[in-house]
């Protein structure tokens, strides 16, 4: 149940009836928002995500349910490339039910979310990259290997807590017939774009012209 609330001095505030007594983590997905770098929610949108002041509703869609079938078959694509890459689910194996629904747990409090797969050292428990996988029907927005902003940010974010200085980003660029069916989908190089980001090259421009 969302907190009661009202309005303060001017309207230019909220005040909560109570503090918020569990407060989400700051996702890769939130970050974007957050930092005011996200053009479909706002940081006060984010916050209130986050304080549980709102509830956002959620059903899947042709988007997720495709990014859902299709991501293993991105990550067995990858492993021709680099050997020693696996689903978050292979590399923590027995361990899984303790980091299901936070692969950060032991890195912050504040901080959180879910890697889809990892690339490792022959030892196969030493991380190397993080690696995001991902669908589009927009390929220009990865032209010239560019990475949408808040893809970038979920990579950077969860590559620092994990003290890595790569992510490996894996696409799948889909037409209309793929979102039908999903489970046909077949991933290659010629549907498909992989890119390496080293996180000390990442320059990002704040809302008020600030580099970081």
């Amino acid at each position: 149940m969302a907190k009661e609330w009202q309005y303060g001095e001017n309207n230019k505030n909220i005040i909560l009836s109570e503090p918020p007594k569990q407060k989400l983590r700051i996702t890769g997905h939130r970050i974007a928002s957050v930092l005011g770098l996200n053009q479909y929610q706002t940081p006060f949108g984010a916050w209130c995500e986050i304080t549980k002041l709102v509830k956002l509703p959620f059903e899947d869609n042709k988007y997720t349910i495709a990014g859902k079938t299709i991501e293993p078959l991105l990550i067995d694509l990858a492993r021709k490339k680099f050997p020693n890459l696996m689903s978050i689910e292979e590399y923590y194996g027995n361990n899984i039910e303790k980091y299901k629904w936070n692969n950060f747990i032991d890195d912050s409090n504040i901080f959180g979310g879910i890697i889809d797969a990892v690339a490792t050292k022959d030892d196969l428990k030493t991380l190397t990259m993080i690696v995001e996988c991902k669908t589009s029907s927009k390929p220009h927005e990865w032209s010239n290997n560019s990475i949408p902003l808040t893809y970038l940010l979920q990579g950077c974010e969860y590559s620092y807590f994990k003290k890595l200085d790569r992510v490996l980003f894996i696409c799948a660029f889909l037409q209309e017939s793929d979102y039908a069916h999903p489970e046909k989908f077949i991933p290659n190089e010629e549907n498909t774009i992989m890119v390496v980001k080293k996180i000390k090259d990442v320059v990002i421009e704040m809302p008020d012209g600030r580099l970081i």
